[in-house]
């Protein structure tokens, strides 16, 4: 028995981890716009998704420089929701979309649900602490 307890151990971990799945399927970290599918354009945008389901979006829209949105996701079952929260905290967008992983977890793709679904394309990239530091406040756009 006792050479069987650290599958056990192993088992339990594995099947008692969060139901979202954002760690195991690799959301949690950085990404870096590539591409969209619609016709327009959106920027320059990263965003970043922690483990305790909020996340960080940094874009650059009209070149005036990068302005923060947050807000918080559940990750479940392949569908991304996520909930644009303000400064006093109140929620004032929310999406849903369908991921996609490729090149070995470095790609996501992000299909947006809706009447015009698009297709947004990110690579796995560090966010530069140069778009951090220059953030515009959103009240200031």
């Amino acid at each position: 028995m006792r050479r069987y307890l650290p599958i056990l151990v192993i088992l339990f971990l594995a099947f008692s981890c969060r139901k979202d799945g954002a760690a195991s399927f690799g959301l949690v970290g950085s990404w870096h716009l590539t591409s969209v599918s619609s016709k327009g354009s959106i920027g320059d945008v990263y965003v970043s998704f922690d483990r305790d389901g909020t996340f960080s979006l940094y874009q650059n829209t009209a070149g005036i420089g990068f302005v923060k949105c947050s807000g918080n996701y559940i990750f479940d079952d392949g569908v991304l929701n996520v909930e644009y929260v303000d400064s006093p905290g109140s929620a004032f967008l929310s999406s849903s979309y369908s991921i996609s992983f490729g090149e070995g977890g470095s790609v996501l793709d992000m299909t947006s649900h809706g009447d015009s679904p698009e297709v947004l394309s990110y690579r796995k990239e560090n966010i530069p602490i140069g778009v951090i530091v220059s953030v515009i406040p959103w009240e200031n756009v």
